[in-house]
Order: C-alpha cells, then sequence, then structure tokens
C-alpha cells in the first residue's frame, strides 16, 4: 500500500524574531545572489520569496549558482531547502500558498518589531 503524499503545510513556521531572515540569507547563498529588498514588507508566502528569487536570478550579472552535484536541478527544490532549513519543516510539505510567518503573525497589521529592525538594517547595510 503507497503512503499518501505529505499534507501541505499552511506555514512554514518562522516566528518573527529574525529567524524568517536567517530563511532569505540561506535561499541567498543557496544561489548566490542577493533579494531584492524592497518589496520584503509584501512578502506573505513561500512563492512571494521565490518569484523575488527567479527576478535576482534573472537580473543578476552572472548566473544563479549550479546544482550541486547529484541534484535534480530544480530550482523549486532547492530553494525549499534553503528557506525550510531554519524551522526543519520538510521542504515537501510547502508550495507557494505556504505562509512564511506563524498564523499569529499574519494576523496582525504589523510585521514583528524585531523583524523590522532586522530587515532595516539588513537593507541599509
Amino acid at each position: 500500500m503507497a503512503l499518501p503524499p505529505p499534507q501541505r503545510l499552511a506555514s512554514l513556521g518562522l516566528g518573527g524574531d529574525g529567524d524568517e531572515v536567517v530563511a532569505i540569507e540561506n535561499v541567498e547563498h543557496c544561489f548566490g545572489v542577493q533579494l531584492d529588498y524592497d518589496m520584503a514588507p509584501n512578502w506573505r508566502t513561500v512563492g512571494d520569496v521565490f518569484t523575488a528569487l527567479q527576478s535576482a536570478c534573472q537580473s543578476a550579472q552572472q548566473p544563479c549558482m549550479p546544482p550541486a552535484p547529484g541534484d535534480d536541478g530544480s530550482d523549486w527544490h532547492r530553494f525549499a531547502e534553503a528557506i525550510c532549513a531554519e524551522t526543519g519543516v520538510a521542504p515537501d510539505r510547502i508550495d507557494r500558498d505556504t505562509l512564511l510567518l506563524r498564523r499569529h503573525w499574519h494576523q496582525q497589521k504589523h510585521w514583528p518589531l524585531p523583524s523590522l529592525q532586522l530587515w532595516r538594517r539588513r537593507c541599509s547595510g
């Protein structure tokens, strides 16, 4: 009997305490690019960050880092592994609609203050 496919998670589980910054840096390091932070305040889902990654790869002076030997070459697979590394979520349980932050933060009007401070520092330096 085959196992059912893993259930998609509603949230990546980032807490808004700076771990989302580490998750974004993991993605940047994996692909060898820096994302454009101008739209970062609007990133709510994993798909929003993946779209930013695709834009960064298209506008980079050189192509994004090639996949590691033995990797299937899928940008989504590499991206999912990188963005999930901070929380330990299984990459096959997320998709473009998976929220970045835990639901609690998505019900707020503003992102958590520590996160905003870290993003401002990162964006200005």
